[in-house]
């Protein structure tokens, strides 16, 4: 067990160049034939949500920027999946058998996995706070033209909320601070510019801003 979790813990850190996946599969399986997967699979989710909480999220947290926040948030993203699925190809026979049977763990080690990075990671505080605030001031300064924005950085991250728990409160008050900021910021707009255009070029600056 004690191999496997380092191992585990090497594979979440992308940390592979001297495992052997084929010898890792077959200490899983004798494991799981032993009647032991409830403790791998408890094992296996202890290492992902020490490796998020105490590891990755502080991490995140700590960048300075708006731009390099969400592009490291989600490069780390896109690290975990990475390491994630390798952990799936080695517990391929945990999940296969063990998971569909067990009571005390119905979810796969890809569905555990991706629920530790929702709770430790999107919904530590530290990031929770500053990631809904950041995607929204990132899109009102690029309305204002005080900035490029990283559409395609916005466009991952906000992919990435969506696909891990569309429903989530977070995703919820996220999607409901952007539309009363667009709201707010258009409202603005319009009143400002029908006192001070004329018709043609009132239409224009809508036009240019639905473009």
């Amino acid at each position: 067990m004690n191999t496997l979790r380092t191992a585990t813990m090497e594979i979440l850190n992308l940390d592979v160049h001297s495992l052997s996946f084929e010898e890792l599969y077959r200490t899983a399986y004798d494991l799981v034939l032993s009647k032991e997967g409830d403790r791998l699979f408890t094992m296996i989710d202890d290492c992902v949500t020490d490796h998020l909480c105490l590891h990755v999220a502080s991490k995140i947290a700590d960048i300075v920027g708006e731009v390099e926040f969400l592009t490291d948030f989600e490069a780390r993203y896109q690290r975990h999946c990475q390491g994630v699925e390798m952990l799936t190809d080695v517990f391929a026979y945990l999940d296969r058998v063990h998971v569909e049977r067990s009571k005390s763990h119905p979810h796969s080690i890809r569905q555990m996995a991706m629920e530790r990075w929702l709770l430790c990671v999107v919904k530590n505080p530290r990031i929770s706070r500053r990631l809904g605030k950041c995607l929204s001031d990132l899109v009102r300064r690029e309305r204002e033209k005080d900035v490029e924005l990283s559409r395609d950085v916005l466009r991952k991250v906000s992919t990435m909320l969506f696909e891990l728990q569309e429903d989530s409160a977070y995703v919820l008050e996220f999607e409901s601070r952007l539309l009363d900021d667009t709201t707010s910021f258009y409202k603005a707009m319009a009143e400002k510019h029908i006192v001070s255009d004329d018709c043609p070029t009132y239409l224009k600056m809508v036009e240019n801003q639905l473009e």
